[in-house]
C-alpha cells in the first residue's frame, strides 16, 4: 500500500493536489536453479491521481519478467 496526503504544488502553498492511496502486489517464483519468474500489478484498483499538476498517472500497470542467473 502506498499512501500520500494532499500536498502543495507551488512555493507559496496556495495550490495543492489531492492525496491518494494505491495497492500493489509483487511476486517472484523460482522456476529452476537458474530462472525466476517476476510479476507485479501496480495500482490494483486503478486509482486516478497526479504526482504533478497536469500529468496524470498511468493507472493500473502489469509487469511480467524472467530473470536468468548463469
Amino acid at each position: 500500500m502506498n499512501s500520500l496526503g494532499a500536498y502543495p504544488t507551488n512555493n507559496t502553498n496556495t495550490e495543492s493536489l489531492a492525496g491518494y492511496t494505491t495497492f500493489d502486489a509483487k511476486t517472484r517464483i523460482p522456476l529452476s536453479q537458474n530462472f525466476t519468474l517476476n510479476a507485479s500489478v501496480d495500482n490494483i484498483f486503478n486509482q486516478r491521481y497526479q504526482l504533478f499538476a497536469g500529468f496524470p498517472d498511468a493507472g493500473r500497470v502489469f509487469q511480467v519478467g524472467l530473470s536468468a542467473n548463469f
